[in-house]
């Protein structure tokens, strides 16, 4: 199992922004190395990217390139509009 209270913050700070999806700013996090291997953590409904920080921490510090987002409405990303 991935233990991330003994291991160092991630080698690379986390680097937040938006994105427009169907006109709808969504917000996400990259953390880890640039050229490490992908990993995308999905969360529930009701849940935002920052969930998965003991996660990220240990994939991080792994080598991996961990991304996450907030959902609609939830955290930094706006709720989508009517329609």
């Amino acid at each position: 199992t991935l233990e991330a209270r003994a291991l160092p913050p991630p080698p690379v700070a986390g680097e937040r922004g938006t994105l427009a999806r169907e006109g709808c700013p969504l917000a996400y996090e990259l953390h880890g190395p640039r050229d490490g291997a992908p990993v995308l953590l999905a969360q529930g409904v009701g849940a935002h990217g920052s969930a998965w920080g003991p996660q990220v921490a240990a994939l991080a510090a792994r080598g991996y390139r961990c991304l996450s987002w907030d959902n609609r409405g939830i955290g930094a990303s706006l709720p989508a509009g009517p329609g």
